[in-house]
């Protein structure tokens, strides 16, 4: 009986050191599983650290962007601006340089048609000075007066060359206001025409 009890007892201490093997190879698994599962969350915790980094430094990478094309685009319409304005003032300086050359040009060519239409008058006049003055002289000529005659008779021929000078310059005026310009002949239709009786002149060339 003893025996028999002892193989009983024997049997159970077999069997619950198998059950205790068992349960120390479950508690290494689990050891071990747990050390996985330790290995697994560290590599995770360090590709987030690594991807929370390079998400930061792509967001920097994108606001510097932002702020450079808006500095860009401001810095684009300021050269639009002065692209705009130095396009209209070269426009400007070439029509002021085409206009200038035309002013000076009417100006010179108004100034030479005034200082052309003095010297034809001065000409005119000086030839109808010399005319008048050959008239007189034939008169004397003709009338057989001597060229140096007494002072008073000379005097008194004097008054009537120059009176009948004065008669023959007005009928000539009355005529050439024809072809003057209108200002001009306004001018001398101010001025009252007068005409001188004979007998005024034959008195005054008399006295």
């Amino acid at each position: 009986m003893l025996q028999k009890q002892l193989a009983e007892h024997d049997e159970l201490l077999k069997k619950e050191n198998l059950t205790m093997a068992k349960h120390n190879k479950e508690d290494a698994d689990d050891n071990a599983i747990t050390e996985e599962i330790k290995l697994k969350l560290e590599e995770l915790q360090e590709s987030t650290e690594v991807k929370t980094r390079e998400a930061n430094e792509n967001l920097e990478k994108y606001c510097s962007l932002i702020v450079k094309y808006h500095k860009l685009e401001e810095a684009n319409e300021m050269l639009k601006t002065q692209v705009n304005l130095l396009s209209t003032q070269l426009k400007q300086g070439a029509s002021d340089a085409v206009s200038t050359p035309l002013l000076n040009s009417e100006k010179s060519s108004t100034e030479k048609s005034k200082h052309s239409g003095k010297d034809r008058r001065s000409d005119e006049d000086s030839t109808k000075l010399s005319s008048k003055r050959q008239r007189c002289e034939d008169s004397r000529k003709e009338n057989g007066e001597p060229r140096s005659p007494a002072p008073e008779t000379s005097l008194k021929k004097k008054r009537k060359c120059d009176i009948s000078q004065n008669l023959q310059g007005r009928d000539n005026t009355d005529s050439e206001l024809d072809g003057l310009p209108e200002i001009v002949q306004k001018g001398f239709a101010d001025i009252p025409s007068v005409k001188v009786s004979p007998y005024i002149l034959r008195r005054t060339t008399l006295h």
